[in-house]
């Protein structure tokens, strides 16, 4: 009792429905700090790269996995793309620069995901709205999951989630 430390409430599924602390003040510092820093463009872009460097980082990493037992083309090619990609990140000037390698990168990895799924699967790439079938709808159900757990762990660390650094506020 009365130790300051907030209390964050969740679904039963892990999303995030608000947040009790005491009226201490100690979650104003960490927001100015966050503030400050959003408007800084070199962290900004600095944490950009390190998020968009990381995403395809990721991606490959998946593709090389499967590709290590069926060395595909299409998961060949893909993988090369998206290496290149994750080489300019370090001498993007931008923050649409980067948004530009990330959709690159996207499409590398979308082209080859097919390659990774069973014959009876219909996929024939990443659409979000409506999904045409299941496996772009089990994407899109996963990616609101996703979503979900990452705005909780942001509120959870007193971070505000509405602040960007490479999409819009």
């Amino acid at each position: 009792m009365g130790t300051g430390t907030p209390v964050v409430f969740c679904s039963r599924r892990g999303s995030y429905l608000g947040c009790l602390e005491a009226s201490t003040g100690k979650r104003v510092p960490q927001l100015r700090q966050q503030l400050r820093l959003s408007v800084q463009p070199e962290w900004q872009m600095d944490l950009a790269r390190h998020f968009v460097f990381g995403k395809l980082a990721n991606q490959r990493a998946l593709l090389l996995r499967y590709s290590r037992d069926e060395p595909h083309e299409n998961l060949i090619v893909a993988i090369d793309r998206i290496r290149e990609r994750m080489t300019s990140c370090a001498g993007a000037d931008s923050v649409e620069v980067l948004m530009g390698l990330e959709g690159s990168g996207a499409d590398a990895y979308w082209s080859a995901f097919n390659t990774l799924l069973p014959e009876w699967c219909s996929f024939e790439g990443r659409r979000h709205s409506p999904p045409p079938d299941g496996v772009n709808a089990m994407l899109s159900f996963g990616y609101t999951l996703l979503t979900g757990e990452a705005v909780t762990a942001l509120h959870a660390s007193g971070l505000e989630p509405g602040i960007g650094v490479i999409h819009a506020e």
